[in-house]
């Protein structure tokens, strides 16, 4: 089966002391394959309406869907559901330094640093223009405790070069755990969470604008 002078599936028929139309089976097989190849465009056009163009993490619409979902699933089988909010520091800052696309590059950074970080059954996801949100599947407050903790030390070190400047990955951070928040109001308690953080990041920081 051949769609646009690529390969997309083969047939394989055979009846003894029987003889095949070969215009039948050309015809059978346009129409197969002009169907297969309208299923593969329709997923891939669903799969970039899921995904962040700039970052290549799951967006926002996703995002909402995925939650909902998961919620459901954590009252269901009484499972805890875990929320990261991330926010990253700086990029205002970087924009007007370094200009636009080292700011897009330390997104890129910020979500790779993420994304290899949690196991195959969280996700990961572009909210804003700076924020990030981590779902994580039956994950207690202890384990969500021990996940914020680690993605805190990481960041430490993180940095990407840009021309000739080495740049800083820096975010605030927050978390909340179904265990100690109503799941309604996860994000919410992570956003609090995320923005004490952000107060002590200023601390020794100076902010900008």
């Amino acid at each position: 089966m051949v769609d646009n002078d690529i390969v997309i599936g083969r047939l394989f028929l055979y009846k003894p002391g029987k003889t095949i139309d070969q215009s039948v089976l050309e015809l059978f097989l346009m129409q197969v394959s002009g169907f297969l190849e309208n299923l593969r465009l329709q997923r891939k056009l669903e799969e970039k309406a899921q995904i962040d163009g700039l970052t290549g993490v799951f967006n926002r619409y996703y995002f909402n869907k995925r939650f909902k979902e998961e919620m459901d699933l954590s009252k269901r089988f009484g499972q805890p559901l875990s929320l990261i909010l991330v926010d990253v520091n700086g990029l205002k800052k970087l924009n007007d330094r370094l200009g636009h696309e080292a700011g897009d590059i330390l997104l890129e950074q910020t979500a790779r640093l993420l994304s290899s970080n949690i196991n195959e059954f969280d996700s990961i996801y572009r909210i804003g223009g700076d924020e990030f949100i981590i779902l994580l599947s039956n994950c207690s407050d202890e384990q969500l405790d021990r996940m914020i903790a680690m993605l805190k030390e990481l960041q430490k070190s993180a940095s990407f070069d840009y021309k000739e400047s080495n740049c800083a990955i820096r975010f605030s951070i927050g978390g909340s755990c179904s265990l100690q928040t109503e799941h309604n109001l996860l994000k919410d308690e992570a956003d609090k969470q995320m923005y004490l953080d952000k107060e002590n990041y200023y601390k020794t920081h100076e902010k900008y604008r």
